[in-house]
């Protein structure tokens, strides 16, 4: 009994509490991953060419997704999910880019929601319901914080299921790489 109530409790832990190297500094973690704002926008051509389209941003991380809808013109309007384990970032977001507030609510032009999601159990979303998933720079995250590679392997298998058969899932990571495995998976 006792040895069960240790694990369950471990469980939890993990569970809820996956990312806290963020949670003491967290705008200045922010700050730090800037670096894959080029990566983050990979997906901008797929939008313009889907002006209605749903797309998921995985592990948002705040200034990329800022910089993604200052792109798109106006006169479109994707829903674009901005998504992340950490509902601290999801706060700060229209704190740290006052910007992101036009979008949310948006009724013409693009759309902006903001969802605490873990990239391995993403069963909120029905099948083929997204036009394309990005998931750059955030492949690194989930094989360390969300359970190795069998975590990766989870992601990709609801990622495929959820992208509608002629979506499009991006993904560049700087620390690995993939080869293009079918035609809803690609790597640039």
């Amino acid at each position: 009994m006792i040895i069960l109530l240790i694990l369950l409790s471990f469980n939890f832990i993990t569970a809820t509490n996956l990312v806290d190297h963020k949670n003491l500094q967290l705008n200045l973690y922010l700050d730090l991953i800037k670096y894959n704002t080029q990566e983050k926008l990979g997906i901008l051509p797929y939008i313009l060419q889907n002006p209605k389209g749903v797309f998921l941003e995985v592990g948002t991380g705040g200034d990329p997704i800022a910089d993604l809808l200052s792109k798109i013109p106006d006169n479109i309007s994707p829903t674009i999910i901005a998504s992340d384990i950490d509902s601290n970032i999801l706060k700060l977001l229209p704190t740290r880019h006052t910007v992101l507030n036009q979008y949310l609510n948006n009724i013409n032009g693009p759309k902006l929601e903001l969802l605490q999601l873990d990239a391995t159990k993403m069963d909120c979303f029905e099948d083929q319901s997204l036009d394309g998933i990005n998931a750059s720079a955030v492949v690194h995250e989930i094989i360390s914080y969300a359970g190795g590679t069998d975590a990766l392997d989870n992601f990709f298998k609801d990622a495929l299921r959820i992208i509608k058969n002629n979506g499009v899932l991006t993904e560049k990571d700087f620390r690995f790489k993939f080869k293009k495995l079918n035609q809803n998976l690609m790597s640039f």
